[in-house]
């Protein structure tokens, strides 16, 4: 079986031997590695670009049947607070924004997302806890005091499902439920000045009580998923989930090849939770000296994906885009701390500049009225033909907003 060996300076990659990790062989994170011997050169070829790392029908060459979306749907996608939004050339079937979201960023955090109508129940799956000490560190503080944090899930998630008999605001939702949590699962907020459930134990619980934000509501509505028909609480083994709903694989088809520890650190998790469910299959790759796994299904793409494009696509990617959440990050900067720090602040994330796979640089809008500027901040001098293509995404993102393309500054 063949692996890919990764260098982060040029974002290239070779091909070399190695071996496939399947049930029983010595391969896999929490196994001796095979010596598969020394690395054969051949040609460099540029990394894929954000389109196959996300889709691999590659929409965005030319004859693509429509507009490349950053996350597609199949994920769902997730929203950050503030950041630029970027193009979203189609909408999931109903706009949904689960409190509990299972789409880009898989949903293990509390994230809002949003996933089409009729995978929101099974895709609840893929945000169950790995085990009990992995709820606790989902759960935060509140983790930190509860014995049994599945039960409190469970708990939680009943209470909330009965409370919403109607859309409620988040508000009214929480003063429901004050009389009807036990102590141990509440709070006495200071900030608020009131007791209240634990923040994150709320979110956490939500998707697991078939819940979802109302579109378009300030403060946050939250009413009932239509058919949603389990019982509500978190499935007593995320490990039986089928394949396409398992988290790790589904980080290496997305974001691979990757590490456990780069997995467990977008999950939130330790690293021994994401090797207890760590696919038995993966191929073992060196990625620039660093052991790394790729899905044995996605090599051929990734192969195919290394040709360059006859006319390489530029996208303004959203600050929260699944291409930039992946934790291999020196990978995307080529370990420049400056860029590292400008593409991930602490607040206010800035969108980013991605052609073919390569970033170039950063994006803010700036609106007046129904006038959009888009302000870039290059990491190079961009040609001319770059201009254009930036001047031609950020047309598209005007019009996407119901606004008019002011130019680039």
């Amino acid at each position: 079986m063949s692996c890919t060996t990764w260098t982060s300076a040029n974002r290239n990659w070779n091909r070399s031997t190695a071996t496939r990790s399947s049930p029983g062989s010595t391969c896999g994170p929490d196994r001796p590695r095979t010596d598969h011997g020394p690395a054969r050169a051949g040609a460099a070829t540029p990394l894929p670009d954000p389109g196959t790392r996300r889709d691999r029908r590659r929409p965005d060459r030319a004859g693509g049947a429509r507009p490349w979306c950053p996350a597609r749907g199949r994920r769902g996608r997730a929203d950050g607070p503030g950041e630029p939004r970027g193009v979203r050339p189609r909408r999931p079937a109903v706009d949904r924004r689960l409190l509990r979201g299972v789409g880009s960023g898989l949903g293990v955090a509390g994230r809002p997302a949003l996933l089409p109508a009729h995978r929101s129940a099974r895709r609840a799956d893929r945000a169950l806890p790995f085990s009990g000490a992995d709820a606790g560190k989902r759960c935060g503080t509140a983790g930190r005091k509860l014995e049994d944090c599945i039960e409190a899930l469970t708990s939680v998630a009943t209470e909330q499902r009965a409370v919403l008999g109607k859309p409620l605001s988040k508000g009214e939702v929480s003063t429901l439920l004050q009389g009807r949590l036990p102590d141990e699962l509440q709070v006495a907020c200071r900030s608020c000045a009131v007791t209240h459930y634990h923040e994150q134990l709320f979110r956490l619980a939500a998707v697991h009580g078939g819940l979802e934000l109302q579109p378009g509501t300030s403060p946050p509505v939250l009413r009932r998923i239509p058919g949603w028909r389990r019982t509500p609480g978190p499935a007593a083994d995320a490990t039986r989930a089928p394949k396409h709903l398992q988290v790790a694989r589904a980080y290496l088809h997305l974001l691979g090849p990757a590490t456990p520890k780069e997995v467990a650190a977008f999950c939130e998790t330790s690293v021994g939770e994401i090797k207890a469910v760590w696919p038995e299959d993966a191929v073992e790759v060196d990625r620039a000296g660093t052991t790394a796994w790729l899905l044995p299904e996605d090599d051929d793409a990734y192969q195919a994906a290394a040709e360059p494009a006859a006319e390489p696509a530029l996208r303004l990617l959203n600050g929260f885009d699944l291409f930039l959440a992946a934790k291999d990050r020196d990978l995307l900067t080529g370990g420049n701390q400056a860029r590292h720090k400008e593409l991930w602040p602490t607040l206010g994330r800035p969108g980013a500049i991605a052609r073919d796979g390569e970033l170039l640089g950063t994006w803010r809008p700036r609106s007046k009225k129904e006038r959009l500027t888009i302000a870039c901040s290059w990491w190079g001098r961009p040609g001319a033909t770059i201009r254009r293509q930036a001047e031609a995404a950020a047309e598209l993102l005007a019009a996407a907003g119901g606004q008019e393309f002011a130019g680039l500054d």
